[in-house]
């Protein structure tokens, strides 16, 4: 969404940080290609429940152009909410509750010590909850063992089913794969890693992998252990984004003139929130994003 506000080279480093081929595709086909996206996750026959949207909290004295405001309630369910960034407490309580609220209290307190001079915050969400196509019996769930790491070990609840599952073993990553699926189309990947061998995976772990593994996978009987947990963590990833080439955006080069025709905006934080639920029945996962002092913040 926020490339639909930036121009020039900003929105340039945005978009093909993301991987797009500008030569290959039109930033309008991009907006149209998430939209239709969000619209296909989002169908309730999917089997899973899926709410995603996106809001603008703006200092009283900032409008944003009505072509953004139209553009991304259109493509991206935008909100635009007006707050007193002057009264860090009471914007900090208008945030918080608004995204409390639309991640089904999932996500709680993403925003603390607001900066008074701060003119406008962007909030991103996403709640999925889909519920296993095979579910856990919740009487097998035992407390037992989990190897944290190769002398850590922890009691967890562990769920426990035994059934014929899609089944995979990566000789070169060294990592076992199996699927699980949800009511739906929607599917989940656990994927154990051999002993040494998880930060060998981490830095492989790219799309192209988890398109190998779902074209090698295979039906096999197995008995299935698989920890019952619910984990949360916040992360600040503006380094992250400027290795990916993201970088004018949060400098005094950045162009955001798209969002409100004022050419000083510049991102001073991004925050991502998210947290995971799974048991016996479901899974709940909320990633969360956050901008002069412009936060973007996203669960």
């Amino acid at each position: 969404m926020l490339a639909l506000g930036a121009r020039s080279t900003t929105q340039t480093q945005i978009l093909e940080g993301l991987t797009f081929n500008l030569t290959d595709i039109q930033e309008k086909e991009i907006h149209e290609g998430f939209h239709n996206l969000i619209h296909m996750l989002s169908h309730p026959e999917n089997g899973v429940h899926l709410n995603m949207g996106n809001a603008i909290f703006l200092k009283e004295k900032l409008k944003p152009l009505q072509k953004f405001v139209d553009d991304a309630k259109a493509l991206y369910q935008l909100e635009a909410f007006t707050t007193d960034f002057n009264n860090p407490r009471e914007a900090e309580k208008q945030i918080n509750d608004y995204i409390e609220r639309k991640t089904h209290g999932k996500i709680t307190n993403l925003v603390k010590d607001l900066d008074p001079q701060a003119v406008m915050l962007l909030a991103s969400f996403v709640f999925f909850k889909g519920n296993w196509e095979q579910p856990f019996e919740p009487e097998h769930t035992k407390v037992r063992e989990f190897f944290v790491d190769a002398e850590t070990t922890v009691k967890v609840p562990m769920m426990h089913q035994t059934g014929r599952f899609d089944f995979y073993f990566d000789e070169e990553l060294s990592c076992t794969v199996v699927r699980l699926h949800y009511n739906g189309s929607a599917t989940a990947f656990l994927v154990l890693p051999a002993k040494g061998k998880m930060k060998q995976l981490e830095q492989t772990l790219v799309k192209e992998t988890i398109q190998e593994w779902s074209d090698h996978l295979f039906q096999s009987l197995m008995s299935l252990y698989f920890p019952k947990f619910s984990i949360s963590g916040s992360y600040e990833i503006t380094n992250t984004l400027s290795k990916m080439g993201i970088v004018d955006v949060f400098t005094d080069q950045a162009d955001l003139s798209g969002i409100t025709g004022a050419p000083e905006l510049k991102v001073s934080k991004v925050v991502h929130k998210a947290a995971l639920d799974v048991d016996e029945t479901v899974t709940e996962e909320l990633p969360n994003r956050n901008k002069r002092a412009c936060y973007w913040m996203s669960t």
